[in-house]
């Protein structure tokens, strides 16, 4: 949900230094992620987006379901805004199921469209037209953020990091 939140708020060089963790955990041995496509969603949106190449032939990106139909309408804008209609209902259901596993449980998420956003960027980016659906998940302020994002100073965030950033070397490299 990383990513798909940093393509909706147009965060890419989060989103770069972000992809090798993905493929990393990709790499992970017995790793499977297959119990829901969403992560293998934002995978290949992610490369759509920034070019990155990562490997789509891997065996741990299947199964893509439920997203797969998103790839496969693509070229056209009103399916597009089909699938992104059905992405709304999906999350309406996924907040009121109870099943083992429930992928947007925290209130951020459950309030903000990250994962339906993120699409609209990634068309939007490559001059694609993305008509959004009419849903009530897309009525709230949440859905529209403002564009850019404003920068807000923070002196103890400020600091923070510097301290950080000295005591810890290895971080030189990590976008706060």
């Amino acid at each position: 949900m990383t990513v798909a939140t940093a393509m909706a708020l147009d965060e890419r060089e989060f989103t770069r230094q972000f992809s090798p963790r993905l493929e990393a955990t990709l790499e992970r041995e017995g790793f499977d992620w297959g119990w829901h496509g969403f992560y293998p969603f934002i995978w290949r949106l992610s490369d759509l987006w920034l070019d990155l190449d990562l490997p789509m032939d891997h065996p741990g990106l299947e199964p893509m379901e439920p997203y797969s139909h998103l790839f496969q309408v693509w070229d056209d804008p009103q399916q597009v805004s089909d699938a992104l209609l059905w992405m709304c209902e999906d999350r309406v259901v996924d907040l009121g199921a109870e099943r083992a596993w429930n992928l947007f449980v925290l209130r951020l998420v459950t309030d903000f469209p990250a994962e339906i956003l993120a699409v609209v960027r990634v068309r939007k980016d490559a001059g694609l037209e993305t008509p959004l659906p009419k849903h009530v998940f897309l009525e709230s302020p949440m859905a529209h953020p403002p564009e850019p994002l404003p920068r807000v100073a923070d002196p103890l965030l400020d600091s923070t990091v510097a301290w950080l950033r000295e005591t810890l070397p290895q971080l030189e490299n990590v976008m706060f």
